[in-house]
């Protein structure tokens, strides 16, 4: 899936479709990656299902998107993500 597909954006927060990502190589153990990530912007990640939810300020919520999708491309590169890489 194309990046730009994976993303639904609304007034109040993005949505990024992980349909077809190995969700426990991107999140981490624990959800060491995704506590990584919310720890270094101003916003909130929320995972149901096949969505990741952001929210937060619109430039914070643009960033998270954007690495999100990086480490996304990543693993569709069969690289290992750990806490160093995110």
């Amino acid at each position: 899936m194309a990046p730009e597909q994976r993303i639904e954006r609304s007034s109040d927060e993005m949505r990024i479709s992980l349909d077809g990502v190995d969700q426990f190589a991107l999140l981490g153990w624990n959800d060491a990656n995704l506590t990584v990530l919310q720890g270094r912007y101003s916003g909130t990640i929320t995972v149901r299902g096949t969505d990741m939810i952001l929210r937060g300020d619109a430039e914070a919520t643009e960033r998270m998107v954007e690495v999100v999708l990086h480490l996304i491309e990543l693993l569709d590169r069969d690289k290992e993500l750990d806490t160093v890489t995110v």
